[in-house]
């Protein structure tokens, strides 16, 4: 753990007057999420530069609830569709809704990305096109992609065929 521990940067760099106490809490939290393989252990490790997995870490409970609620329709689908479907759109959305993009992060055809985002606004509503929902959106969608612990995925290390977790 020690040696781990090295590779975790101060979170705290540039602000002198943030306690120690907390820029240790951010560091043993992303070091956790090193060790499950939720965030990179190769090189040292900025907290700050991780912010939405170190966020949705501290309420993954609260979000295990919220995807059961606001993501029903898309959890209900088998796991293999619904991992497909989850990490496309959480890829498009990071691309600012830019199909050509996403397609190129996620290593499919823009016209796979296009038919699999018009699924999804069949399956979840408009929740997608919900301004005031988008945030809430992609923080699930992150919890789902990437911090899901693995029990409700089908492909091993959460990629499904053809899916770079990019």
């Amino acid at each position: 753990m020690r040696h781990a521990a090295r590779r975790v940067v101060d979170c705290q760099r540039g602000d002198n007057h943030r306690p120690a106490a907390l820029s240790l809490r951010w560091a043993r939290q992303g070091l956790a999420l090193v060790e499950r393989g939720v965030l990179p252990g190769k090189e040292p490790l900025r907290c700050l530069d991780h912010l939405p997995s170190l966020v949705a870490a501290q309420s993954e409970e609260l979000l295990d609830v919220a995807l059961g609620g606001r993501l029903a329709p898309l959890m209900k689908l088998p796991p293999h569709r619904r991992d497909a479907l989850a990490r496309t759109l959480l890829t498009y959305m990071e691309c600012r809704d830019n199909a050509v993009a996403a397609a190129e992060r996620l290593l499919v055809h823009e016209q796979t990305v296009r038919y699999r985002i018009r699924r999804l606004g069949e399956t979840l509503g408009g929740i997608m096109l919900d301004p005031d929902r988008r945030i809430e959106l992609l923080l699930l969608l992150h919890h789902l992609v990437r911090l899901d612990p693995g029990d409700r995925r089908l492909s091993p290390g959460g990629r499904a065929a053809g899916v770079n977790r990019g």
